[in-house]
């Protein structure tokens, strides 16, 4: 009895999530994608290479973005444009 209680609660939750946030499949426009500078708070390293990985496999290209890498400059303050 207890199992099947389980299984009808998380089968209630599973279809109340998938009401609420639905996969829509987003496609970005290839026409004008949105120019996005990325500020790294240091310079070029190995720690920020998930973000390169991301630029050159197209991931951000997919939802519509341009993606432009910057590193810091020599007493720069990252944190003011």
């Amino acid at each position: 009895m207890k199992a099947k209680s389980l299984i009808l609660f998380y089968g209630i939750l599973l279809m109340v999530i998938l009401f609420l946030f639905p996969s829509h499949g987003v496609k970005a426009s290839d026409e004008n994608p949105e120019t996005v500078i990325l500020q790294l708070r240091w310079f070029h390293q190995f720690q920020f290479a998930g973000y390169y990985a991301a630029v050159e496999q197209g991931y951000y290209r997919d939802v519509g973005l341009d993606v432009i890498i910057k590193e810091t400059k020599a007493g720069m303050d990252t944190t003011r444009r």
